[in-house]
């Protein structure tokens, strides 16, 4: 049964505070959320800021200092982190505390103490004269460099990025999340300031609480968290793509490198949705062909045709992007591209199976019982809601939209299926190969 999810609404200083009061968790889980529009250049940016920022401040500008007030408070987590959703950017200030209730000192406003810690960090940084300080950005600019040229090794991670380079060039889905190593030297700790007050001037905020949150005790609390005269502007950005993307020409690349198995990447693009039921059917497709160990890919080309111990698929919902992967012989290359295409084909055809098909819905559907099983999950689906659903969220609220997601599951049939299959068009392949295969060949032809 589908559990009645509420958050209750209020302002502070301009700024929505979204509060899901919930007992039985021994944790408070706070969030600070900044939409603004997705862009290349600010990821590198947005990577050292979230490395700059929760490293000292002002106050704490040792990290002694800093652990010995974390520990007093019993080692409150925070942090900073970001996604997309299509061409908008969410940055998370996270904060998860013990609830006070279950500490042996319960008295001590332990939550309020954390709140105004985690403020120290985000609104008192280590900065002087608009810059940020030199040796800590340095720091933070020499491990990114490091963590950014050792994924070079990673040739599957490389192998997504240059595929994505080449599917999503122009658009948001090219952006590479950790940075880019030309960045690191245009950034010093002026522009890295500049960037930061941006941050927080230009983009739309709202703050999610979950727990036993009693608003009224914290309202204080949070009214002193929160800057006076912050900006909260509209974000406009797209959480969702609007359009459908011509494809002229199926893009292939065939990358020669030092490895010892080829690895294959399919880039599929659907039609945009028609209404949120085809949207559901996609997620239902994607499934079926390789979202799961017994789907159509894995059950042809792994078990039957022996050509390669996994494969996956995954649905991005946000640009409608269906990516699918594989490691396998460089010899199999045009085997297995053939295969994944035949079996989209067979889908598109009508030749869809039952039983699968009666699976991956089961599964689909029993997976929300587990969705709301955390307060983290809890407030993750709310941000999702949020960021791409505001008017479904505020009109019937999380449990709503589970309920009618799984109403579409239940009514979806195989001529669902079918037609969704037909909007499902390849866009680029991408492989990674030995070169020495190529070499064996040609002297088995000499």
């Amino acid at each position: 049964m589908i559990k009645d999810i509420k958050f209750d609404c209020y302002n502070i200083k301009g700024i929505p505070i979204y509060v899901h009061r919930e007992t039985g968790f021994n944790t408070i889980q706070f969030r600070f959320l900044l939409l603004s529009e997705y862009k290349k250049e600010e990821a590198t940016l947005d990577n050292l800021l979230q490395a700059v920022l929760f490293d000292t401040s002002k106050k704490y500008n040792n990290k002694d200092k800093k652990y010995n007030k974390v520990d007093d408070l019993y080692a409150p987590a925070m942090g900073v982190s970001s996604f997309a959703y299509y061409e908008m950017k969410g940055t998370v200030f996270a904060l998860s505390t013990v609830d006070p209730l279950y500490l042996p000192d319960n008295k001590y406003d332990y939550f309020k103490e954390s709140l105004m810690l985690f403020k120290e960090f985000i609104f008192n940084s280590r900065v002087k004269k608009n810059k940020f300080n030199d040796k800590v950005l340095d720091e933070k600019k020499y491990l990114l460099n490091r963590s950014l040229f050792n994924a070079q090794d990673n040739y599957h991670g490389m192998a997504f990025e240059k595929c994505f380079d080449v599917m999503f060039e122009g658009e948001t889905g090219s952006i590479h999340d950790g940075g880019y190593l030309e960045d690191l030297d245009k950034i010093d700790s002026s522009v890295l300031y500049d960037y930061y007050k941006d941050l927080f001037n230009k983009t739309e905020k709202a703050i999610v609480i979950a727990g036993d949150f009693d608003f009224s005790k914290y309202e204080k609390a949070l009214y002193d968290f929160l800057p006076d005269n912050l900006p909260n502007p509209e974000c406009m950005a797209l959480a969702y793509y609007d359009r459908d993307k011509e494809i002229k020409e199926v893009k292939e690349v065939i990358e020669k490198k030092d490895v010892e198995q080829g690895f294959l990447i399919m880039g599929y693009r659907f039609l945009k949705p028609r209404n949120k039921k085809e949207r559901a059917t996609y997620y239902i497709l994607n499934m079926m062909l390789g979202g799961m160990s017994s789907s159509s890919f894995n059950r042809i080309i792994r078990e039957k045709e022996k050509l390669a111990y996994h494969v996956s698929s995954g649905y991005d919902v946000s640009d409608g992007s269906v990516i699918i992967s594989t490691d396998i012989a460089p010899d199999n290359y045009e085997r297995v591209v053939n295969l994944i295409k035949d079996i989209i084909k067979d889908y598109q055809n009508g030749n869809i199976s039952e039983e699968l098909f009666e699976l991956v819905r089961k599964t689909v559907i029993e997976d929300f019982d587990y969705s709301d099983s955390t307060l983290s999950s809890r407030i993750n689906n709310f941000i999702g809601m949020y960021c791409g659903d505001k008017d479904d969220l505020f009109s019937y609220g999380i449990k709503g939209r589970i309920e009618e997601k799984i109403r579409f599951y239940n009514e979806l049939t195989i001529d669902d299926i079918k037609e969704a299959s037909n909007r499902l068009y390849l866009d680029t392949i991408y492989f990674v190969r030995n070169e020495e295969s190529e070499e064996n060949e040609g002297n088995e032809d000499d």
